[in-house]
Parts: structure tokens; C-alpha cells; sequence
């Protein structure tokens, strides 16, 4: 299996998280009403938080094996290698979409597509330009599929979810 692009095989990422300034107790001011110089008047700061890797789930590999419930293989692999989290708007709005509209009406798909997609996600894992191919597929159909999701046009988004793993089976399997 694959080393995990987004950890580096730590099975940990940094996460910025925002603290509430200690200096100034989160005001923005100090004691005399002074800007305060720690957080430039914000009463906040950004500080670095390791966490679990969410692409593999702190196992430093990334491939079908990987731990995962939710089942959006390339667009969970997608939207992590931008930087976006594994709940992100986009992500969240695919599972739905996955979960209501696409299960109901084209079932046997969804269990082709957890077939194929492990397969092509680890297929990606493995060459030195996986974030590029990532990004190319979320510009090229990703993105267009969240519009017509977004717009109730699920017909249109299926059509261009349907495309995406259909050429990628092609190109990378």
C-alpha cells in the first residue's frame, strides 16, 4: 500500500487552531488599553495542532484498505489533497448527494463504484504528481458535479460523477 501523500507516512497533519490570546485574555487590549503587541489587537492567534491524518486515518498509507465509513473514495481524496478537510462543504454535499439522490436511483453504480474507486484512488497514490492529478480532477469534474449538486441539478450531476470515473477507470486502471 502506498504512502499517504497528505502525512508523509506520519499518520499525523499539522492543524492550525485558533486560540484566544493569553496576554490580553482574548480582548484585544491590555490591562492599561493598549493594542496588545501578542496578538496585534486581534485577542486571537493561530497556533499549530497535530492531528490525525484524515485521508489515511493515521495509518500512514493510503489504498482500499485504508480505514474509512464514508466511502467517497476520489472525491475524499480530492478535496484533502487541496487542502479542503474531510468534512468540507463540497465533501459533505457529495455524501448526501451519494446518500439520497444516487443510492436511490442508480444503486448498482454506487456498488461499481466501490469497486473501482479504491482502485484508482491507490492508482493515483502512487505517482510523484498525485496532487496535480487531484487537482485536475476536481477542476475537470469535481467541480462542475458540486455546482449541479448545489443548483438541485442531480440528473446533470450524476452525468458528470458518471463521466469522471468512467474516464479515470480508463486512465488509470
Amino acid at each position: 500500500m502506498p504512502t499517504c501523500h497528505n502525512c508523509g507516512g506520519a499518520g499525523r497533519v499539522s492543524k492550525d487552531v485558533k486560540i484566544s490570546c493569553p496576554y490580553c485574555m482574548g480582548k484585544g487590549k491590555r490591562f492599561d488599553g493598549n493594542l496588545c503587541s501578542d496578538c496585534r489587537g486581534s485577542g486571537q492567534y493561530t497556533t499549530q495542532e497535530k492531528v490525525t491524518c484524515p485521508l489515511c486515518y493515521g495509518s500512514g498509507k493510503f489504498g482500499p484498505e485504508r480505514k474509512t465509513d464514508e466511502k467517497c473514495f476520489i472525491t475524499t481524496a480530492t478535496t484533502i489533497s487541496l487542502g479542503k478537510g474531510d468534512n468540507c462543504a463540497e465533501l459533505l454535499a457529495f455524501r448526501k448527494f451519494r446518500d439520497t439522490y444516487v443510492s436511490l436511483h442508480y444503486n448498482k453504480d454506487v456498488d461499481h463504484y466501490y469497486i473501482l474507486a479504491p482502485k484508482i484512488v491507490s492508482a493515483i497514490e502512487k505517482l510523484p504528481a498525485s496532487k496535480a492529478i487531484y487537482a485536475s480532477i476536481w477542476e475537470t469534474y469535481l467541480e462542475r458535479a458540486y455546482r449541479h449538486i448545489l443548483n438541485d441539478n442531480n440528473t446533470e450531476a450524476y452525468n458528470s460523477y458518471k463521466k469522471m470515473v468512467s474516464e479515470l477507470e480508463e486512465q488509470f486502471l
